[in-house]
């Protein structure tokens, strides 16, 4: 509409501010082109470091994750004690576990007592139920943990490791994946996702925008900065 009225330079001063703003733009050459690439820029495009790095993160956490001896032994002694805990039904054969659904529930399941056969595993209830005289008894996640603990007691015993030694590996692993947890944990990767979709249609317009600009030094260095973003 601007261009329409076709104002000349010496009538500026009876357009308002924003007339005036609308008129610069008009006559500058390509400039719907420049400002999709500009709004790509210094739009959603600048949170692409951020989510690099929160995807760096979260990969991280996942690849320790799978390489953990620690949790490795975690999910087998669960398994162990929750196949024990079921035996006589028809859940006593199970092949895996849930994460962290299945640890979450030995955490609610408290030891009331010491089991009549005389097992290590003690008698357990949900921790819903009053406990009796003594308090309220270990989880089982707790069992889990001093199993684990045990395990590593008996073999640093078999090959002449220290022990403290053992139990400060034991506790620097366990910390390690507790903070690449709690890191990767602050990534929103449903935002990210989103995020990153509508980066990538912008940026395939800006784009077909940059390749009708000019061949100025400018317009060739705005074009670069979008084929680093689409990259």
């Amino acid at each position: 509409q601007i261009r329409q009225l076709e104002v000349q330079v010496t009538e500026l001063h009876q357009l308002g501010e924003a007339e005036r703003y609308l008129w610069v733009l008009s006559v500058v050459p390509d400039s719907a082109a420049k400002l999709r690439c500009g709004a790509l820029i210094l739009g959603q495009a600048r949170e692409l470091t951020d989510l690099r790095l929160a995807s760096e993160r979260v990969a991280s956490c996942c690849q320790a994750l799978r390489t953990s001896d620690l949790l490795h032994r975690t999910v087998s002694t669960s398994l162990a004690v929750g196949n024990f805990l079921n035996r006589s039904t028809s859940r006593c054969s199970a092949q895996a576990v849930v994460l962290p659904d299945a640890l979450l529930k030995f955490e609610e399941l408290r030891g009331v007592g010491e089991a009549e056969d005389g097992s290590v595993i003690p008698m357990v209830s949900s921790g819903s139920e009053t406990p009796k005289e003594g308090g309220r008894g270990p989880t089982l996640l707790d069992f889990v943990a001093q199993a684990l603990v045990d395990e590593a007691t008996a073999s640093a015993a078999s090959s002449g490791t220290a022990l403290g030694r053992t139990m400060e590996i034991l506790r620097e692993e366990a910390e390690a994946l507790r903070a690449k947890a709690l890191a990767a944990g602050k990534a929103d990767l449903e935002d990210a996702d989103a995020t990153c979709k509508q980066v990538l249609v912008d940026s395939a317009k800006a784009r077909q925008a940059v390749a009708h600009l000019a061949g100025a030094a400018a317009a060739d260095r705005l074009a670069e900065r979008v084929r680093g973003i689409c990259r």
